[in-house]
């Protein structure tokens, strides 16, 4: 498949943060639309054959596909530590740099270690958890951008451990 606009994986971002990007860049309008074409659906983890077939496919290079938490904690990128569902976010993030981070994944990262807040898992203005299924990156499915929510402060021992 060749894509109109290239998109770069950024330090710490997330495959399926990625992967939206593209999508939306490349007028697929979701993530979902763009792995449908290849037969796949977005999950918190892919199996090796997976991909292999995401690299192919959507033009990512080899080191795309390698979690980076890999070198540091490899047991953060075990399947029974990621979120299946809830996909939370740090608002201040993704104004700043217009990516997921993959430490968002991970069931013990619960505070922004850059700025001190509490990620933001649910739309303050519907109340709907932010998913891994929602159709856009910075926007929730009713419109909101999650770039304007305000996060209550953690606390410093809650953002170390994040």
């Amino acid at each position: 498949m060749s894509f109109f606009q290239s998109v770069a994986l950024k330090p710490g971002e997330s495959l399926n943060s990625q992967l939206m990007r593209k999508a939306e860049l490349n007028g697929y309008g979701t993530a979902h639309a763009l792995l449908n074409d290849v037969g796949l659906t977005m999950k918190a983890s892919y199996l090796p054959g997976e991909l292999e077939q995401l690299r192919e496919c959507f033009e990512l290079a080899e080191h795309d596909l390698m979690p980076a938490s890999a070198d540091h904690a490899p047991y953060l990128g075990q399947k029974t530590f990621l979120r299946s569902q809830c996909s939370p976010v740090c608002p201040q993030c993704l104004a700043q740099e217009e990516v997921a981070r993959e430490a968002w994944s991970h069931l013990l990262v619960t505070a922004c270690h850059t700025h001190q807040t509490e990620l933001l898992s649910q739309c303050p203005q519907c109340a709907e958890p932010i998913c891994l299924t929602r159709r856009a990156l910075m926007h929730c499915d009713c419109g909101y951008d999650y770039r304007r929510a305000n996060c209550a402060p953690e606390s410093a021992f809650s953002a170390g451990l994040s």
